[in-house]
């Protein structure tokens, strides 16, 4: 039952047991390490607070548990090892390894499993520019990839798409 100052819950069963079962996290629960334990300096370098608000942002917005922001920070900081100190060949190279990976894993046509992830990051980017081009220019390795899979279905089971 609402009140006049609580508006009705309109979600269908799907969306209240997928938020049960995935409790949205705020920016603030997020577990984000960027050096090994003991490492860290006492105040963070300028270009990783921007990275860390805008990861979080972009985490809330997708609407992703406390576990499952702390495994795209882990997978985010992977690609981000992975992808920065390529040259444009090996970076090619490096795009093509990973292709392969997910033909392994996710079968021949996993790029259609990116449609609804590509949607998500439209979407995400809209609220919280800069996502999209963080995407081009890590996104290429696969668990990421995979993450971003996983994190997009429960994104439009969510809204219910």
């Amino acid at each position: 039952m609402s009140d006049d100052l609580t508006p009705a819950d309109t979600r269908t069963d799907e969306q209240k047991l997928v938020a049960a079962q995935f409790p949205a996290a705020k920016e603030s629960d997020f577990i984000i390490q960027y050096y090994p334990p003991g490492q860290a300096p006492p105040v963070l370098p300028k270009e990783k607070q921007s990275l860390d608000a805008n990861a979080r942002k972009w985490m809330a917005a997708m609407g992703l548990s406390r576990e499952q922001g702390t495994n795209m920070a882990t997978f985010i900081a992977e690609a981000i090892q992975q992808t920065h100190p390529l040259s444009a060949n090996e970076r090619v190279a490096y795009k093509e390894r990973e292709n392969v990976r997910l033909d392994r894993v996710l079968g021949p046509g996993w790029d259609d499993q990116l449609k609804p992830a590509n949607r998500m990051i439209r979407e995400v980017n809209a609220l919280h520019p800069g996502f999209t081009d963080f995407v081009r220019a890590h996104g290429d390795n696969a668990p990421l990839i995979m993450e971003l899979i996983k994190a997009a279905t429960i994104y439009h089971a969510r809204k219910r798409r």
